[in-house]
């Protein structure tokens, strides 16, 4: 397979395609479900379980399932085009949309195996944000230093507030910031244009 036919920006712009397909889901999912809300004592995943109706099932784990292969995705354009420790930031973005795909076809209902799943999702996204976050660092992205700085501090202040739900919606909230922020980098780059009309010169990395 020719992985570099089309170049990067196939692969970059599953990001945000995989964050839009889960937040959509996961609105739509509560929003259909009387009995559910986010100020109870709930888990995102309770939306997937079989105590809530078919459509909300569907709704949720498809959504996961999709927005893991998506991220994914993402994470096999990072390795195949980009070095260093953005390239090894790849191999766990593609263990993380692995892990929530996983998710998406182990409800809650099944405890070990979606746990499991949840971590590998969890863990994966984190430490490809974190490998990612370094390397542009290292590059001297100072714009990217500063905003991971602040979601870094937004996450810890806002846990012991919130309940389950809410603390797993502010922590998706806060990846997709991360994402938007590296679309523009990639923006910056030149690297969301069309392979044909993307100029053959070499775009620094800390732009």
């Amino acid at each position: 397979m020719d992985y570099k036919k089309y170049g990067q920006r196939p692969y970059i712009l599953a990001a945000p395609i995989a964050f839009a397909v889960a937040f959509i889901g996961l609105m739509v999912a509560a929003a259909v479900e009387p009995s559910w809300n986010y100020y109870g004592s709930y888990d995102l995943s309770d939306l997937g379980t079989d105590n809530r109706r078919f459509i909300t099932n569907l709704l949720f784990n498809g959504a996961c399932c999709i927005a893991g292969i998506l991220i994914s995705a993402f994470g096999c354009g990072k390795y195949h085009f980009e070095k260093d420790w953005n390239e090894k930031a790849g191999v766990f973005f593609f263990i993380s949309g692995v892990g929530l795909f996983f998710v998406g076809i182990f409800s809650a209902d099944y405890d070990y195996p979606h746990n499991f799943f949840a971590g590998v999702f969890a863990t994966g996204l984190a430490s490809g944000v974190v490998l990612s976050t370094l390397q542009d660092i290292k590059d001297g992205n100072r714009f990217i230093l500063y905003s991971g700085i602040v979601i870094l501090a937004f996450l810890i202040i806002e846990w012991p507030f919130f309940n389950n739900a809410l603390s797993e919606t502010m922590g998706l909230i806060s990846a997709t910031a991360w994402f938007i922020i590296q679309m523009h980098k990639y923006w910056k780059q030149g690297k969301l244009k069309p392979v044909s009309s993307q100029k053959e010169e070499t775009v620094p990395e800390n732009v």
